[in-house]
């Protein structure tokens, strides 16, 4: 009986000083968003506080666009309120609201990676007319869902800028950025007119 042999070739690969692949290109630099129009729910039971169970009370919190991109500069966003009647911007929405803190609007991006950053101490308040929010994308003026500034946690702060997800605002009032607002007596628009990064 004859058995015969095959060769075998072994195929050795990365041995031979072989390169590894060139890293991915960064994300490109975002420069602008753009938001839709916002009618604020009304809501005119009370207590406000009851919203949390109530299935018919309806709330404005993040107001974003989707992105991929990266971040640096200055944001510059500017808006304007319309108002009939006069409406009263509700935001203890929730029993454990319990800080005094006027309805607002924040600046906000989130990294891919869902980490979360506010403009922190810049907000407008909510209120009929023309205003215009500015924040340097520097740690010191935005905080994390955490509280922490960027300034605290610099690695995170820089990682979440080159890697953004998500770009807007966001309405809260009393302890928290983005619980939501809503209103009674009136109508509240709110209109995005420019949001531009630079």
């Amino acid at each position: 009986m004859r058995v015969s042999f095959l060769p075998l070739a072994l195929v050795l690969a990365g041995c031979g000083g072989d390169s590894p692949p060139p890293p991915p290109p960064p994300p490109p630099l975002l420069t602008s968003i753009a938001l839709p129009v916002v009618d604020f729910p009304v809501y005119a039971k009370a207590p406000t506080t009851l919203c949390l169970t109530d299935p018919t009370c309806a709330k404005i919190g993040y107001v974003t666009q989707s992105v991929y991109g990266r971040i640096a500069g200055t944001v510059s966003f500017s808006y304007d309120i319309t108002e009939t009647g006069s409406p009263t911007y509700q935001y203890k929405l929730n029993p454990d609201n319990t800080c005094e803190n006027p309805a607002n609007v924040r600046l906000f991006f989130q990294s891919a990676g869902s980490d979360r950053w506010w403009s922190n101490p810049v907000a407008g308040v909510l209120g009929p007319g023309s205003n215009v929010m500015t924040a340097a994308l520097t740690g010191d003026k935005w905080s994390n869902v955490s509280g922490q500034f960027g300034t605290a946690v610099p690695a995170q702060f820089s990682a979440a800028m080159s890697y953004v997800g998500a770009m807007g605002v966001t309405f809260g009032g009393g302890c928290f950025f983005g619980h939501g607002v809503n209103i009674s007596g009136g109508s509240s628009r709110f209109t995005a007119q420019s949001y531009v990064i630079k």
